[in-house]
């Protein structure tokens, strides 16, 4: 949920000053991700002693999986109930190019994020 909150409250950060169409803004996202991932590997650490690697790898590539999951949630609700016109603007970033439906720009978002 962490990653979910950092990335949207930037998105709407963005889009208060005008920059939501900024596609390099985007590239911001993966140091939410890192900082949701440390807080998750961190907690596991401190309140349960796991100090196992491969349980911690799995927290981390979950914890990643879920905030890629629950974001691109985030971008559908509001492409389909906000701003349908982001959709276009997503379609014409030199990240996305192309006339992607709703349903393929979800898939391709979260391809790019598990990537």
């Amino acid at each position: 949920m962490l990653i979910t909150l950092l990335i949207g409250g930037f998105f709407f950060l963005s889009k208060l000053f005008g920059q939501e169409n900024n596609p390099y803004l985007r590239f911001l996202n993966i140091v939410f991700v890192i900082v949701g991932i440390r807080q998750a590997v961190k907690t596991s650490i401190e309140n349960n002693n796991e100090t196992n690697y491969a349980t911690n790898y799995g927290i981390a590539f979950g914890t990643s999986a879920l905030g890629v999951i629950f974001s691109t949630i985030g971008v559908l609700i509001y492409v389909s109930l906000i701003n349908p016109n982001f959709l276009n603007e997503l379609n014409n970033s030199f990240l996305i190019g192309g006339n992607l439906s709703i349903y393929e720009l979800v898939f391709t978002l979260i391809i790019e994020g598990l990537a």
